[in-house]
């Protein structure tokens, strides 16, 4: 696909709907918090999925405080 990426339509709807273009109400909404470690995983890479989760978390505390 050639061109922009289309914003998605939070992002339009805080700037207002500058386009006045319908809004896309069926737009996919990603889900919340951090999704369950897979199953299949190795016993290493399962270590290296919560020392990242718990990273995250902290990135995301830091982001919200000083954002």
């Amino acid at each position: 696909m050639a061109g922009r990426k289309p914003k998605p339509t939070a992002v339009k709807k805080l700037e207002g709907n500058p386009g006045k273009r319908k809004l896309n109400t069926k737009e996919p909404v990603p889900a919340k918090g951090m999704p369950d470690c897979p199953e299949w995983l190795l016993p290493e890479a399962k270590k290296e999925w919560e020392r990242l989760a718990d990273l995250i978390v902290v990135v995301k505390h830091f982001c919200n405080t000083y954002g």
